[in-house]
This record gives C-alpha cells, structure tokens and sequence, in this order.
C-alpha cells in the first residue's frame, strides 16, 4: 500500500502550490486579443517540415500593478474564453491563422462588451491564465476548503493515501480505520472504508466528498455512491457558508460511517456472484459506462490473467486497477473509479 501521510502535509502542498496565484476581475470591452503565427521545423521521411501553430495571449488591464499585462493561455483557460465567453469552437479558433484568429475573437467579443471576467492567473516568468469564468464564480480554493474540513478529518482518524494538486483539480483520499477481509484468514484482502476529496480552482469539477474504499493489498480505490448519488458535493456558485457546509459534510460521514455495512454488504455481494458469461458482462459494462478502447482492452486483460475468478468482483477490480495505473490528468483515474463504484451499485449482473 502507499504510504499515509497527515492531513497536514497535504494542506502545506496546497499552500505552496498557492504561489504566484491571483485573480483580476475585467470587462470583455478592456481584454485585448493578441496572437500571432509560430512556425515550428521537423524532419519525416528525410525531408524538412513546416507546421504553423497559433499563439494567443491576452491583455488586460492589472489595477494592481497600475499597467497592462501579458498572459498566455493554458489549454484550459483557452478552451473556456472561446467556447464559454465567444462561443466559438477552441479546435477551429486553434486552427485559424493569426490574423483570421483576431478577426473571429473581436468580432464575437463586440457583442459582450459589458461581460465581467474573473481571470485566475499565476505569475511567473510568462504569467498565464489558469481559467476565465464568469465574474460570479464561487471562489472557495484548495487551501480553504481542506482548512474547512480539517476538523473533520481530524475526528474522523482519517489517514491521506494519495493526493493530487494541480493547475484544474485536487483530489484527496483517505482511510479510516473501520475495514473488512474479503479474503480468508490464511490470506487476508483487507478493504479500507474511506473518503475522497475533490475540487477545482479553475471550473473543472464540483467541490465534494465521497466515501469510497480501498484495497490494500494493490491500493486500487473505488468511489462509492450513496443511494445513487454523490455524499456530498457543492457548486461554485451561490451560498459558499463554510459552517453551513462543513456542517453539512460532517454529518454525511458520520452516516457512511454507521452505513458503512452498506458498503461492505455490496462487495460482499458482488464476491459471491459467479458470472456465466463474464464477457458478455465486460461488453455489458463497457457499453453502461462508457470506457474508451485502451480501458476496455487493459480490463479485458486483466480479467484473463489476474481476475479469473469470474465475478462482478473481479470486474471491480479490473477497473480499478486500470485506473491506479492511469498517469497525466487524475481527472480520468476518478471517472473510472467512479465508473466501477456504480456498477458495484447495480443489483445482479448487467449483461442478465
């Protein structure tokens, strides 16, 4: 298993990966557009080529800093200004040269002139926008949001197995002490009974706590709905009371927590349900849940080589370590830990 770490270690992870963060608040009408054409050079086949790649910045006025500054787009902020604020597709915008790119932006941008934006920046050596959102973003940020759950998570005994912090989301997971063996006495498979923290700075996900679970033996973690729906979750928008939500928070883990039979009963369940046709059941699954090709193909293989006992469990497993095993955005791990999480909530078997 991973190691743990305390609560404060992520907390001070989230407080260095605060530097350099700011916002600005401007009108479309002050923004100005600025792109221009890079020609980049390769070599296939023994022959030069050439491909031109746009480069788009914007300025904005920093009352701060009393001047104008420079950004650059992340691939982020870039899809946020041109579909959400111009309603303009990023792929086409990203394709068009440098004058026609300016000549599409201003055009769409004269018709929301009097549009507020909140830019969330980071300085840097080329200062860049995180995201571009609507002025009336919810701003609850990743240091405050774990501030306000650290009590908490304190209470709870709650131990961090694995975190991750970047520029579009932040997800946190732990286990509490309460666990059941789904294996033998001989050859113990201890799952952990825990809880999964998300949130996003820049508009990517909702704030929310899940319960979840967690394998030791190969740390696969698997994100539990309850009743069909998430613990607890929160948009960034509206009433943001921490009291209020922290309050609210507490009392939904104190009820997966007396609930957590639920949870155990279901794996359980799953264990004992010996497939006819497991294939058919992955086929099943696949199509339910939507897995992309490269999931499907790693799930299938496991299920011949590690999971062959033939059971929704087995299947559980396959998926989640397929996404254990997912590197780059934790967004996708997430998905198919969910993914897994509902199917584990389905009463039989999909393909019945």
């Amino acid at each position: 298993m991973e190691k743990t770490e305390s609560f404060n270690t992520v907390l001070n992870a989230a407080k260095k990966d605060d530097k350099g963060k700011r916002d600005l608040v401007v009108q479309m009408k002050d923004l100005t557009f600025l792109a221009k054409d890079i020609q980049e050079y390769s070599i296939e086949d023994g022959e030069k080529q050439v491909t031109t790649q746009l480069k788009a910045q914007i300025s904005v006025p920093d009352m701060d800093a009393g001047k104008r500054i420079r950004l650059g787009f992340c691939a982020n902020s870039f899809r946020q200004f041109s579909n959400s604020h111009l309603g303009i597709p990023w792929k086409y915008l990203m394709k068009c040269p440098a004058n026609l790119a300016r000549e599409q932006v201003n055009y769409w941008k004269s018709l929301h002139h009097d549009k507020d934006l909140l830019i969330r920046l980071r300085d840097e050596k080329e200062p860049y926008a995180r995201a571009i959102l609507n002025a009336t973003y919810g701003r609850l940020d990743n240091t405050p949001f774990l501030n306000m759950l650290r009590e908490i998570v304190e209470e709870a005994d709650l131990k961090v197995c694995r975190y991750d912090i970047d520029d579009h989301s932040m997800h946190v997971r732990g286990i509490l002490p309460e666990h059941v063996n789904m294996g033998t006495a001989q050859s113990r498979d201890d799952v952990h009974l825990g809880f999964h923290i998300g949130n996003s700075e820049t508009g990517g996900r909702l704030m929310s706590v899940d319960v979840m679970t967690y394998r030791l033996v190969c740390s696969n973690g698997l994100i539990s709905l309850q009743d069909g729906k998430r613990m607890w979750s929160h948009q960034h928008s509206g009433d943001l009371d921490v009291v209020k939500m922290r309050d609210s928070i507490r009392g939904s883990i104190q009820k997966a927590i007396m609930d957590q039979d639920k949870v155990f009963g279901s794996m359980i369940t799953a264990r004992d349900h010996a497939l006819a046709d497991p294939m058919e059941e992955l086929r099943a699954v696949w199509d339910r849940f939507k897995l992309v090709q490269s999931q499907r193909a790693a799930v299938a293989n496991l299920m011949l080589t590690e999971y062959t006992g033939n059971t929704r469990w087995d299947i559980v497993n396959a998926m989640t370590q397929v996404a254990r095993e997912i590197t780059g955005n934790p967004e996708d791990r997430v998905k198919l830990e969910e993914a897994a999480g509902r199917y584990l909530a389905v009463s039989g078997a999909l393909a019945a």
